[in-house]
């Protein structure tokens, strides 16, 4: 430490205090504010900073020479870190944004709406009776409900505030069961399709009639239900089957997306839910109990209400506010995520679910076949996948296509179809990561009705 002068002395104190008291601050936040939900986010802010400070140590107790070198190389290092940061800044806080604005006023002569889902929720409720889709997952995720009666839908027969990913948020009226469906389509006696799996059936971020289910409605002219909710994994898809199946349905498709096998591990944690696995005869008889699920559901509103709608509006009040932004610029927020996601993103799917899966998925064939109806199997490609951000993604979709052909279940692949595209970004919002976008879900409707159609 001899070797450095006051000024170097002071300013490496400075930021070793200064980098303790992020450390502080960030533990905070992930362990009080957050009460632990989101620690694995923050993992990598608690690594940067521990680097960060081992660095500085060897800079102040190393030798004259290192300690040179040391110190000119963390500076080299602090300016183009920064410069990126601002790169950053102008293309995800500024230009993209500025961006999706023009398209969306282009394509649709609106305003892009950059409100969140509580105050979009907060104004609606005023004028008419409204509720917020709630994902049944969300009672494991938030609540650590896992009680006797447990819902696979949402509130029944109410206009539904779902999303927003394209520039507007989306509304659907949801029917009898708390599905994405007309409800009339219960009334009907011969089910063409019936679908089964996560955001991207229920129709993330989508109007009718862009969801999946109205597209197939639509090209086919035939009854279509779907059962697809947001959160759910393979273990939902079974519990759903079972308890919403409809005789004379001609064909079940199960779409999988590429993050089931990690709401698999979730999932297997219910009590509950491993009773589909386990008990072939269990079921909670749930299309008899809609009004104790409608009760039960709203009042999971209220809660989300009182702390997640806040929770938005205090972390979107906060977002806006300058000393926001220069804090975000001052931690190097979007090159940390950046760096988050594509180095440190490991899931907990890395560890062997692949039995578990196999053994979902032969139940649902088999449920399916026993009941005369034929079984598809329909692999939803992300858009990660395009972008090369995760290289375990290959893996995976080898594994789970291997498991399908094991089990001999008719495959749609559509990786297959999506990859054959100069561009396969074009089918999401914006060329951005999410669910798919108007054209991406046309896409899809139409490849699974012609291959199921062969």
């Amino acid at each position: 430490m001899r070797y450095l002068n006051n000024v170097n002395k002071k300013f490496f104190f400075s930021i070793l205090i200064f980098s303790f008291l992020i450390l502080l601050y960030q533990i905070y936040k992930s362990e009080y504010y957050y009460l632990g939900e989101k620690r694995k986010y923050f993992i990598n802010i608690f690594i940067f900073l521990i680097i960060l400070k081992i660095y500085i140590f060897f800079i102040l107790f190393s030798g004259k020479k290192i300690s040179s070198y040391l110190t000119i190389f963390f500076f080299s290092s602090i300016f183009s870190l920064y410069l990126f940061e601002g790169f950053l800044i102008y293309k995800y806080d500024g230009f993209l944004l500025e961006k999706k604005k023009k398209l969306f006023k282009e394509r649709t002569g609106n305003n892009y709406d950059t409100r969140t889902k509580f105050e979009v929720f907060n104004h609606l409720k005023k004028k008419s009776s409204i509720v917020v889709s709630i994902a049944p997952s969300y009672r494991l995720e938030y609540m650590n409900l896992d009680n006797e009666l447990f819902p696979l839908s949402g509130i029944s027969s109410s206009e539904t505030l779902h999303c927003n990913e394209n520039g507007y948020f989306s509304i659907y009226k949801s029917d009898r069961f708390g599905f994405n469906n007309p409800n009339d389509e219960w009334d009907k006696n011969n089910i063409q399709y019936l679908l089964l799996g996560d955001s991207f059936v229920q129709g993330n971020c989508v109007n009718r009639p862009y969801d999946l289910g109205s597209i197939l409605r639509s090209l086919s002219d035939e009854p279509v239900l779907n059962l697809g909710y947001s959160g759910n994994g393979p273990l939902f898809y079974l519990a759903t089957l079972k308890e919403y199946f409809k005789l004379n349905t001609k064909n079940v498709i199960w779409f999988h997306s590429e993050n089931d096998l990690y709401n698999l591990e979730r999932d297997l944690g219910s009590k509950t839910l491993k009773k589909y696995l386990e008990d072939n005869i269990f079921n909670q008889n749930l299309r008899n109990r809609q009004n104790e699920i409608d009760k039960f559901l709203l009042s999971i509103l209220n809660y989300i209400e009182e702390t997640e709608g806040k929770k938005q509006l205090e972390e979107q009040r906060e977002k806006d506010s300058k000393i926001y932004k220069i804090y975000k610029f001052i931690t190097i927020k979007n090159l940390r995520e950046l760096f988050l996601k594509k180095f440190f993103y490991v899931e907990e799917k890395k560890k062997d679910f692949f039995l578990e899966f196999k053994n979902i998925l032969e139940l649902a064939k088999n449920f399916t076949i026993e009941n005369k109806s034929n079984f598809y199997f329909v692999f939803l490609p992300s858009y990660e996948r395009y972008i090369k951000m995760y290289d375990n993604y290959e893996i995976e979709y080898l594994e789970v296509l291997k498991i399908v052909g094991e089990l001999n279940i008719s495959l749609i692949d559509l990786h297959k179809e999506f990859k054959k595209e100069k561009d396969p970004t074009k089918y999401f919002p914006f060329g951005l990561s999410g669910h798919y976008n108007e054209d991406g879900y046309q896409k899809v409707g139409k490849i699974v009705f012609n291959e199921i159609k062969k």
